[in-house]
């Protein structure tokens, strides 16, 4: 009876720690929702808003009688003109350099594992300025915003990881049938490592998506709003036009963008997978159909 309530109370109290962490990580989500839906003159100013209002959505969808107030199209196709380029480059250049330092035997393999770790230890803003420095006579061009943003330490790793765990009796018996370094591992490799390959796309995408140092600095959106992603834009209505609740709003559209991103992904991914094994079904069929007659 005693063991019992010792595990109920801790139970509870994990619960109850859970919990508590989840709605203290979850509650800056609920208060951006919140602010989106908040009238202009409460924005920053009450925890809790008198009432709710449309007006920042109006605004959003081009009813707010302002200009520039459809901005926020150029931005949506500026940032997928960088994620997409950017995210793409991410997955081969780590496809690419964990397939050589995990499969490949060469001089110097362990120093550069030890680099690429050495990396991680670092916040990222300590290669601001050096990176800023070597795409800056790209300023004002998409390549000035995704050349600094197409190396994933990250992505890298997870292809290592994953490519330790092949078997290396298939890959050379393919080098024994004289295929290429290259051959094996676009052509055997890859179809292994999809589930990866999505992963690492996805989140090299949204995080591209997500991206602002480089192309804030690099271009601040100009000229004339050309370069302008919606980051930078959210940011420049947030806190240079002091217009909170509709940089809110930009805020809550981007979650859904990178939401709606994910899932199409995931759909593409999830429609070969289907294909394939149909495919192998019914090649399964014929051989059965064959093998009675």
């Amino acid at each position: 009876m005693g063991r019992k309530k010792k595990f109920g109370v801790k139970t509870f109290t994990i619960t109850v720690i859970t919990l508590t962490l989840l709605a203290i990580s979850l509650f800056p989500y609920y208060y951006m929702v919140l602010q989106s839906f908040t009238a202009w003159d409460q924005v920053d100013k009450v925890m809790v808003p008198h009432g709710f209002t449309l007006r920042s959505y109006e605004y959003l969808i081009g009813k707010g009688g302002a200009t520039n107030s459809m901005m926020w199209v150029r931005a949506l196709v500026n940032s997928f003109l960088v994620a997409f380029p950017t995210a793409i480059i991410s997955v081969i250049i780590g496809l690419c350099n964990g397939y050589s330092v995990c499969k490949l035997k060469f001089k110097g393999e362990r120093f550069i594992m030890d680099t690429l770790l050495f990396q991680m230890f670092f916040p990222t803003i300590i290669l601001l300025v050096p990176r800023y420095m070597i795409a800056k006579p790209m300023a004002n061009t998409y390549g000035g915003m995704i050349i600094p943003m197409c190396i994933s330490i990250w992505a890298i790793f997870m292809y290592i990881n994953y490519f330790k765990t092949l078997p290396n009796e298939v890959f050379e018996a393919a080098k024994i049938d004289g295929a290429s370094e290259m051959q094996i591992l676009f052509k055997i490799k890859m179809p292994l490592i999809k589930d990866i390959i999505l992963l690492t796309l996805t989140m090299c995408l949204t995080g591209a998506l997500r991206g602002f140092d480089i192309p804030f600095l690099l271009t601040s959106g100009g000229p004339g709003n050309a370069s302008e992603l919606m980051s930078t834009y959210m940011y420049k209505k947030a806190f240079s036009s002091n217009q909170y609740g509709y940089g809110s709003t930009l805020a809550v559209f981007i979650i859904i963008e990178s939401i709606l991103v994910v899932y199409i992904l995931r759909k593409i991914f999830t429609s070969k997978e289907q294909k394939e094994e149909k495919r192998i079904e019914k090649e399964r069929i014929r051989r059965n159909r064959r093998g009675n007659h």
